[in-house]
């Protein structure tokens, strides 16, 4: 009787160091939710057709919301898109591109701005919140205990 070995899981996930293709839907939410802000270039062939600068609100997988790049809020839903090339483009500068179809939206990170949205950029984002205009979120007193009646 021949042992032959068993086949290795280990050998079916992915190791990328700074060039690579990503199809794992898992993998490429990883890899978005935490870009921050971003220029990005919508491309058809070698033709940009859209260009602009936001924050990447939210990174989801499900077949109910759409891709989204409105207002400088960018809404990714990973079930739209084939899969993400990385490429090192510069020193600790790598551009992301989310094949889709017959188009490419590449995506170049703003280390200068703050990886997150401040938290009055975040309250805008949120459904149905009560805000005052000029209104931060959360409030200022928010650590506050509440006051004895």
């Amino acid at each position: 009787m021949t042992n032959t070995p068993a086949h290795d899981k280990r050998n079916d996930i992915q190791f990328i160091v700074n060039d690579g293709i990503i199809y794992n839907k898992r993998d490429i939410m990883n890899i978005l939710w935490d870009l921050g802000y971003i220029t990005y270039f919508e491309a058809e062939g070698d033709n940009v057709t859209n260009k602009g600068k936001g924050y990447i609100m939210r990174v989801s997988a499900n077949n109910e919301e759409g891709t989204l790049f409105l207002n400088g809020r960018i809404y990714i839903n990973v079930n739209s898109i084939d899969y993400l090339k990385v490429r090192k483009i510069k020193d600790f500068t790598t551009l992301y591109e989310l094949h889709c179809d017959k188009r490419i939206i590449k995506l170049v990170p703003d280390h200068k701005k703050h990886p997150m949205p401040p938290f009055r950029y975040v309250a805008e984002a949120v459904a149905d919140m009560d805000m005052m205009p000029g209104e931060e979120f959360p409030p200022e007193n928010l650590d506050e205990p509440p006051s004895a009646i």
